[in-house]
């Protein structure tokens, strides 16, 4: 019989529901997960079994880091496409009937 060390149970133990947010910041940055909840607890556990591949026992601190960049990323495009909007604006939004 294999034995799981903790991380991994935390891991492999995520349920579904807690999964969602991750998965819809990760098709914010375009990853391309279906909307259904088995598929974002499957991405979500697969990317964090590769941070814990990778880092060991600091992949809770790695995995934090990159959900921070991807929240970065999202707030720029949200702010690009906000300045796009300001710089161009409808008929409607300017005073203009």
């Amino acid at each position: 019989m294999f034995q799981l060390n903790q991380d991994q149970i935390d891991i492999m133990g995520i349920p579904n529901f807690s999964a969602a947010q991750e998965a819809r910041l990760m098709r914010m940055v375009g990853f391309q997960i279906p909307t259904k909840a088995e598929a974002e607890q499957a991405y979500v556990i697969h990317w964090l079994l590769t941070i814990y591949a990778e880092h060991g026992d600091q992949w809770r601190v790695k995995a934090g880091e990159q959900i921070q960049a991807w929240i970065d990323q999202v707030r720029a495009l949200d702010s690009a496409k906000q300045a796009v909007i300001e710089s161009n604006p409808l008929p409607h939004t300017n005073g203009e009937s």
